[in-house]
């Protein structure tokens, strides 16, 4: 009779794994999308990191654009789009005002 383990291993061998980043990395790019009217891309530091309550990451991106993003929220009233490049992050802060009320 094989043992347990062995089940156990091989059953885990088959189920797919994918971790999705649980922060974005100090470095990468964002801005305040609730405060629409002083918004900018800046860089994202260690000290801006520790800052962030939560983050939520949208492989799919947001504002309809395709680019990855990070959703990281410091407060009631302030929450980051974060995205990978400085490019990605202006696409999605010109779109984000180009489609302002």
């Amino acid at each position: 009779m094989p043992r347990p383990s062995f089940f156990f291993l091989a059953s885990s061998a088959l189920i797919p794994c994918v971790a999705a980043p649980a922060a974005p990395p100090a470095g990468s790019f964002g801005f305040d999308w609730l405060r629409p009217s002083s918004a900018r891309c800046s860089v994202i530091s260690e000290t801006a990191l520790k800052d962030f309550r939560s983050c939520e990451y949208h492989a799919d991106g947001t504002f309809g654009l395709r680019d990855p993003a990070f959703a990281c929220r410091r407060n009631e009233k302030s929450e980051y789009l974060v995205y990978e490049s400085k490019a990605a992050c202006v696409r999605n802060l010109e779109t984000m005002k180009a489609n302002a009320p």
